[in-house]
């Protein structure tokens, strides 16, 4: 079984199957076998999908839209007061930093860094 690009799929069928496979590529490479009887791999289809970057990049984009949805929903209507209120502490962790929340200040980096930030003490380089 060869790992290079298999052209007896499309480019297009290719890009069906791997939208419909929500981008796994494992899940991709078993429905590719059973819809059009080609030997097809995870690490064939991985190699394949690097030459369509911007629709990888819409699926995640997609995906994080979705949780996004999902933890809005549960946020806003979550009868558990703890698990609301861990999950106002997830949002505001991970999506607040802007608005100053989160675990750790963001250092304000030159534009050409010197090779190292310090933040609370801890010095890092880079």
């Amino acid at each position: 079984m060869k790992d290079n690009i298999n052209t007896k799929v499309t480019d297009e069928q290719f890009i069906e199957t791997l939208t419909e496979n929500d981008g796994m590529f494992a899940l991709t490479a078993k429905a590719i076998q059973k819809k059009y009887n080609v030997s097809y791999t995870r690490q064939a289809v991985y190699q394949r999908a690097q030459n369509f970057a911007e629709e990888l990049a819409t699926m995640d984009e997609e995906l994080i839209d979705t949780a996004d949805k999902n933890i809005r929903k549960f946020l806003n209507n979550d009868a558990d007061p703890e698990r609301q209120f861990k999950m106002t502490i997830y949002v505001l962790n991970n999506r607040g930093a802007a608005r100053g929340y989160g675990k750790y200040a963001k250092p304000n980096l030159p534009a050409e860094p010197e090779g190292y930030f310090e933040i609370g003490g801890k010095e890092f380089r880079f």
